[in-house]
């Protein structure tokens, strides 16, 4: 339902500026940063990331993203939705027991723009697994 409301939005050209937590028992992940991405007609145009894959001039490492030019990158919106997408696939095929993983997940939409704004899973009985990714802003962009 929410997909459907981005979706109907037909938002293009973009800046999202969004946050990866994964904490694994080891103080943090590769993939953890800050990322700040423009797209423009549906491609990316530019990425950078305050930690974690990125290269000597902070902007995102596409080879590790498997990527070869930025236009590659999966959109931002994308990835959030596919988080959610994961969790909600883990869910299905969870048990009714009530020990499923999903039930320590928390998913919040932008009220305006319906994309996940924050994505959050911490299991209590487990440590150092906390996973969180946080959209800190977002705004329409005009074509240059």
């Amino acid at each position: 339902m929410q997909r459907a409301a981005w979706e109907a939005l037909n938002i293009v050209d973009y800046r999202i500026r969004y946050e990866i937590r994964n904490l694994n028992g080891m103080g943090g992940s590769p993939g953890d940063g800050t990322y700040d991405v423009t797209v423009r007609d549906g491609f990316v145009t530019d990425c950078t990331i305050s930690e974690g894959f990125q290269s000597e001039d902070g902007t995102c490492d596409l080879a590790h993203f498997g990527a070869a030019s930025t236009s590659e990158l999966a959109l931002p919106i994308d990835i959030l939705f596919s988080r959610v997408k994961a969790f909600e696939v883990a869910q299905s095929l969870a048990g009714s027991d009530g020990t499923d993983a999903a039930r320590f997940t928390v998913v919040q939409y932008d009220p305006t723009w319906h994309f996940p704004s924050t994505i959050a899973y911490d299991d209590p009985e487990f440590a150092d697994e906390e996973y969180r990714i946080t959209v800190q802003g977002f705004e329409v962009v005009s074509n240059p």
